[in-house]
């Protein structure tokens, strides 16, 4: 895999065997939500998307929550299921992190080749701040609804992340943009481009969606955004190691940016 790096805000690492430990998940006696347990919620059909439904998973091990990490797949794609991952939930053991799976679908509209619901400012990021919200009154834990988020997405999850991050920068502690093409923000404010991020494109994408990607790192960082580019040889529209590069951003911004 080829890198640029702009500056060092990425380091690939390899990951631990003793990393990968697992949580359990389970209700308490009553039937109410404790930590370990999966919450969902669904947003009614909304502006700009025709479904927002979220899950919820909390560590253990964990009665604060420094940070959410927001997992949002690609287009229309359900990526609840993805806070069952050992890989994400020993991460959110470690880091105290909740999980949030989301499932976003569009609502039919003129060029459905263009997900309208990574358009956060229409609605859909407000759907993910009231299913936090939702989920903070469930479990008792306003942490969950305040906690600064971290954002990985695939295609237009990651296309859902950078217009999310132009419309509440404040909320977001760091995000990954993965192989996207339509964004319908350019450059963002300066407080959007102090948030660490990191870009990634496929070599073997399609041209459109790497120039795109490549356009939004150009204008940002000219600009002064903390952002990387990283492009992937020989990968195309696919994950290739975007988790891996993500996880390590996410660890630094973990044990350096955030509040302890």
């Amino acid at each position: 895999m080829r890198i640029r790096k702009i500056k060092t805000y990425v380091a690939l690492a390899a990951i631990s065997a003793d990393y990968m430990v697992s949580a359990t998940v389970a209700p308490s006696a009553s039937g109410a939500p404790r930590h370990g347990a999966t919450l969902d919620w669904a947003a009614v059909p909304g502006e700009n998307y025709a479904d927002a439904q979220f899950r919820l998973w909390l560590p253990t091990r964990s009665h604060r929550i420094r940070y959410v990490l927001v997992l949002t797949p690609g287009s229309n794609a359900d990526g609840r299921s993805m806070v069952a991952d050992a890989r994400w939930q020993a991460f959110a053991v470690r880091h105290e992190a909740a999980l949030v799976g989301s499932r976003m679908t569009d609502k039919p509209h003129a060029d459905m080749s263009r997900e309208s619901y990574a358009q956060a400012s229409r609605g859909s990021g407000q759907a993910l701040i009231e299913a936090l919200n939702a989920f903070a009154d469930k479990v008792g834990n306003r942490d969950v609804a305040r906690a600064p988020l971290l954002l990985w997405g695939f295609s237009a999850g990651g296309q859902f992340n950078y217009e999310f991050l132009a419309w509440k920068p404040d909320r977001v502690a760091g995000f990954v943009v993965n192989k996207g093409g339509v964004y319908y923000s350019g450059l963002l404010s300066a407080t959007a481009r102090i948030v660490p991020g990191l870009l990634i494109l496929g070599t073997k994408d399609l041209d459109w969606r790497k120039a795109a990607i490549q356009r939004l790192f150009a204008i940002n960082r000219q600009a002064g955004a903390r952002w990387s580019l990283v492009e992937e040889s020989g990968v195309g529209h696919e994950e290739g190691r975007s988790r891996d590069m993500a996880e390590a951003l996410f660890r630094r911004i973990a044990s350096r940016r955030l509040p302890p």
